[in-house]
């Protein structure tokens, strides 16, 4: 088998426009709480958020993958990484890196950005939870006068 597949995986942007329109997971252009407008997410606010947001693997797995038909092996050799790389990724125990974040955008037509921010809302909420009481010890500093 080749490494590279033989069509492109991000269609052109009007392509993708029109893939989006037509997608309907938990109700009209909604995924688990990201409302999908022009290819992106925007996460409610944490103030509001009840559960841990999805992982950004569980967006790439439920949402990209099948956009695009490819394997978790096919993209691995499209971006670039092992096949055990984007498997960590899309089962939740691996957090998208910077490099990682940059490849998906690069091969699926999103952003850089758009990967780390939904990696961001995660680690925000494990370690508001996680720590917690720590951090309800911390003083707030006064400024000197």
């Amino acid at each position: 088998m080749s490494n590279t597949l033989s069509r492109p995986l991000a269609p052109n942007a009007e392509e993708l426009k029109t893939e989006i329109d037509i997608i309907d997971i938990d109700g009209p252009g909604f995924i688990d709480g990201y409302e999908d407008e022009e290819g992106d997410f925007e996460p409610e606010p944490r103030e509001q958020r009840t559960g841990r947001p999805s992982h950004p693997g569980v967006i790439l797995r439920d949402l990209y993958l099948p956009r695009f038909g490819v394997t978790l092996t096919e993209l691995a050799a499209r971006i670039g990484v092992s096949r055990r790389t984007v498997s960590q990724v899309v089962n939740g125990s691996r957090p998208v890196s910077v490099d990682v974040a940059h490849r998906l955008a690069r091969a699926l037509g999103t952003s850089a950005v758009f990967w780390l921010n939904l990696q961001r809302e995660v680690d925000v909420w494990d370690a508001t939870h996680t720590n917690q009481a720590e951090y309800e010890q911390i003083s707030l500093l006064r400024r000197a006068a």
